[in-house]
């Protein structure tokens, strides 16, 4: 399918007998709709320049996007060549070499152009090029034909406009005769061209052009005699909405500098003449701008000059022992004024008054030494109102040297994240004597508690490990027992005979006779 880059193009051709069709062509998606034909026979009293004019007025030629026009029928031909991949300005030269070998006529009898928006098969191979040549008095009855136009895009053959369009079909272009219909096919390179064809007279014109993007809406109703008469048409009106006719334009038979398009040229000399006034403007703006900053910088030099001059002058009034006094008592103010500590100061014993798991969020606002922050910290029972208890918390920050006056101001829970938020405002500051003296002894009473604490740590540790000692003990002992317990008795080594006990109960033996 080609690549359409147009939305409308109109497409005029004209043969030798004065029969002048013309086409209206609109693209719509990845298809195209001829919306509009023309067509007129030349006669005594009009000919075929005029009609053309007529055509592109009636279409309303000036407002498509492309114009295309062709002359039918003989006087003109075509090679498919294949060419080094060149740069454009040297390839025309190249195929100038090359020309004599693929035209029958010399280059001074021809006009000549070429098409390079072929596909390649192999690139390795070089570039497909397609030459297309006119002789000079066919060129001259097609300028002739064309002079009344106001503008045209390319005059071009319609067979000669194929490839990439219609690149894996067959097309059929009618002549005057019926059997001189002309079969254009693929082939390995370029098309191999059939004269000829048995009953093309017969064909619909959606046979002859085998085209599933193009919708013939208008020229489906047609007789198939006049459907054959527009397929030139279409097929120029198709190529002249893809993106190969801007390409081919630069490349083709140069027409006359009177016809060359001229579509929007008053946005074009409106687009110029802004872009101009802006430049205008801005050199404009610019020369009042640095001569303002020069007025300002004369003003200042000017002030600075008249300061210079009166502080010269109360220097001079000024005695040598009051610039001592003056001298000693800004010494004595510099050391009267307070200072105040710095952010990394606040920041550091922050981070190591606030115990984990809390952090400080991103939430902190630094004011001359007014501090706002956000503590965040997990939790997971929302009935608890924190991990860490605030008045511990609001004690530690207040030992800070640096910190004082802190205040805790809002708690929330936030039940998706799982963590409680509180907020805090505070001042940096150095403590005063009171406040240090005080956190001194809190201090020290933090550090009796947490020293208690882990000395009953220590002592729970040591009674849990004897514990867990005399329970290893006892266990290795009752292990012992139950092992000689389960010991076999030791059988006697000596020969000292047994005695067998009688047998109980045994029957006596019967009396001797006689007694």
């Amino acid at each position: 399918m080609p690549h359409f880059t147009r939305k409308s193009c109109v497409a005029i051709t004209w043969n030798a007998a004065g029969d002048c069709r013309a086409i209206l062509m609109r693209r719509s998606g990845d298809k195209c709709r001829v919306v509009k034909t023309w067509n007129a026979m030349a006669d005594r009293d009009r000919s075929v320049a005029e009609l053309v004019a007529e055509a592109a007025k009636a279409l309303n030629a000036k407002d498509a996007a492309c114009s295309v026009a062709a002359g039918l029928g003989g006087g003109w031909g075509m090679a498919d060549i294949v060419m080094p991949a060149l740069p454009p300005d040297q390839m025309r030269n190249a195929i100038s070499f090359e020309l004599r070998k693929h035209t029958p006529l010399p280059q001074d009898k021809i006009r000549w152009g070429y098409r390079a928006s072929l596909e390649q098969k192999d690139k390795k191979k070089g570039r497909n090029i397609r030459l297309v040549y006119v002789r000079n008095d066919i060129w001259e009855q097609w300028l002739d034909a064309i002079s009344g136009l106001s503008q045209l895009d390319l005059v071009i053959p319609p067979p000669a406009a194929l490839d990439p369009l219609l690149s894996d079909k067959t097309i059929i272009f009618p002549n005057d005769k019926p059997q001189d219909a002309t079969s254009y096919a693929p082939a390995e390179q370029g098309r191999d061209i059939s004269h000829g064809v048995e009953a093309a007279d017969q064909l619909p014109i959606d046979e002859l052009i085998p085209a599933d993007f193009i919708k013939w809406d208008l020229i489906a109703d047609l007789p198939v005699k006049e459907q054959q008469a527009f397929a030139p048409a279409v097929v120029l009106a198709t190529y002249g909405l893809t993106d190969a006719a801007t390409q081919d334009a630069a490349t083709l038979c140069q027409l006359p500098a009177n016809l060359k398009p001229r579509r929007n040229i008053m946005m074009a000399m409106t687009a110029s003449l802004l872009l101009t006034i802006s430049i205008i403007a801005l050199l404009f703006y610019f020369v009042v701008g640095l001569q303002a900053r020069y007025d300002q910088m004369r003003r200042l030099e000017t002030e600075l000059k008249k300061t210079t001059q009166e502080v010269e002058a109360l220097q001079k009034l000024v005695k040598a022992d009051k610039k001592k006094v003056l001298a000693d008592l800004k010494n004595e103010m510099s050391g009267v004024m307070p200072s105040k500590p710095t952010l990394p100061f606040v920041l550091l014993d922050l981070s190591r008054s606030i115990p984990p798991p809390a952090w400080l969020s991103g939430n902190f606002i630094w004011d001359e030494g007014l501090v706002k922050f956000t503590l965040e910290e997990p939790v997971t029972d929302p009935t608890l109102t924190a991990t860490i208890d605030s008045q511990e918390l609001l004690d530690a920050l207040e030992d800070s040297p640096y910190i004082g006056d802190v205040r805790g101001l809002k708690s929330s829970f936030d039940v998706r994240n799982s963590k409680r938020t509180r907020d805090f405002d505070l001042a940096a500051r150095f403590d005063t004597p009171e406040e240090a003296a005080i956190a001194e002894k809190r201090n020290a009473v933090r550090k009796e508690v947490a020293r208690q604490k882990a000395e009953q740590e220590r002592k729970e540790n040591e009674e849990r490990l004897r514990q867990e000692k005399q329970a290893a003990e006892e266990e290795t002992e009752t292990e012992v027992e139950v092992e000689e317990e389960e010991k076999p008795e030791e059988t006697a080594t000596d020969n000292t005979p047994r005695q067998v006990p009688a047998p109980r109960n045994l029957p006596l033996p019967p009396p001797p006779p006689g007694r």
